[in-house]
């Protein structure tokens, strides 16, 4: 996946709490959480925040508290949000590789190959010389 495709997916998933009927932070949050575990990783500091959130209990506070803590909850769902879009802006995704090809680009990969094949070619000229120099002379 690409940078730009990462941060499409993240501001949109960011605009849904722009809409001030949209309510379902929870599950806001697990999508966050899904996202930056795969666009950032396990180890940024963007997933251990996202993981520190939690949710009031409205059987533990007053109607008015819990109205509160819920907008509380949707402005530092905003902030979390905002900075990992910049993280991604600034930083990019994090690139997961399946093997070490990976982390080259095809131009990288084609030189490489071109390189390589010319070396055993020149090898095999070499070596095929030096066989045929070794029967010349020790029939």
């Amino acid at each position: 996946m690409r940078n730009k495709t990462a941060l499409k997916i993240l501001e949109r998933h960011r605009g849904k709490l722009d809409d001030p009927n949209y309510d379902s932070y929870y599950v806001w949050h697990q999508q966050a959480i899904s996202y930056v575990k795969n666009f950032l990783g396990e180890d940024s500091k963007e997933y251990e925040l996202l993981n520190k959130i939690t949710f009031p209990d409205y059987a533990k506070t007053t109607p008015e508290g819990y109205k509160k803590d819920l907008q509380l909850l949707r402005h530092v769902l905003i902030t979390n949000g905002n900075q990992i879009i910049e993280t991604v802006r600034n930083l990019g995704i994090k690139r997961i590789y399946h093997n070490f090809l990976c982390r080259f680009t095809d131009k990288e990969l084609i030189a490489g190959i071109v390189i390589a094949a010319s070396a055993i070619l020149g090898a095999g000229i070499f070596i095929g010389k030096l066989i045929y120099q070794y029967k010349i002379t020790n029939p």
